[in-house]
């Protein structure tokens, strides 16, 4: 990471973190930190499950082929991967991270090898200098605003189905089905030598199955409202 990107991501967003090793990465990481009253350098500050979380947390991250992309994958945070020595066609690419996020230059010389353990053979590192900070700005701000776009319309569909009848449908169902458990709970709990009378409560698992198809059943017609709503919303906008 570039102190040029760094400036560029800072100015632009509410919150900057660098995740890093120690030495050279780290003493970079406090110089941003000290430069930019929104950069944190994480090194040494938090342990791994922490940092996961905080990933989880993020609207984006960016990163070589490393650790901190397939953490991010874990977790369904949008990656900016940067590639060089390695390439994604060859299974390195994050867990269900998008190809969208990936930044290469497409050379005869790439991949270096199969790891990237080897050296550049014409020592220019010419496949990661081509990628500038700025068009990397420029991904995060394209993958940022493509997440928040369909976190909109989530959220659109999401209200459109509680409206429906097909969401009320579903809160019946499910209320339904959580008394029936509470009250399958409470006799077991009230009735000695439970396991001689279990088969009884098969009737009440029974049951319990049908109100959770009841419930698949409205989540499907619900879906279909949602979407019909959302789709008619749409319209009006155009």
């Amino acid at each position: 990471m570039s102190e040029e990107l760094v400036g560029l991501l800072a100015g632009e967003y509410e919150r900057v973190f660098i995740h890093s090793g120690g030495g050279s990465e780290a003493e970079f990481a406090q110089r941003m930190e000290t430069k930019h009253k929104n950069v944190t350098a994480l090194y040494g500050k938090v342990k791994l499950g922490d940092e996961l979380n905080l990933i989880a947390h993020l609207d984006c991250i960016v990163s070589m082929d490393s650790v901190a992309m397939h953490m991010a994958s874990l977790t369904a945070t949008p990656v900016v991967s940067i590639w060089g020595a390695t390439h994604p066609a060859l299974g390195f690419l994050g867990w269900g991270c998008d190809e969208r996020g990936v930044l290469q230059e497409e050379m005869k010389c790439r991949p270096c090898s199969v790891y990237g353990e080897r050296k550049c053979r014409s020592g220019s590192y010419k496949c990661l200098k081509v990628i500038t900070p700025q068009m990397v700005a420029d991904k995060v701000k394209e993958l940022v605003s493509s997440y928040n776009e369909m976190a909109k319309t989530y959220n659109l569909m999401s209200d459109a189905m509680k409206k429906s009848e097909g969401g009320k449908a579903l809160s019946a169902s499910l209320q339904q089905l959580q008394q029936r458990i509470n009250d399958a709970k409470a006799e077991m709990n009230a009735t000695p030598g439970v396991l001689d009378k279990l088969a009884s409560k098969f009737t009440v698992n029974i049951d319990a199955l049908k109100l959770f198809d009841m419930g698949l059943s409205a989540v499907n017609m619900a879906l279909d409202v949602a979407k019909d709503a959302f789709m008619s919303s749409e319209a009006n906008v155009d």
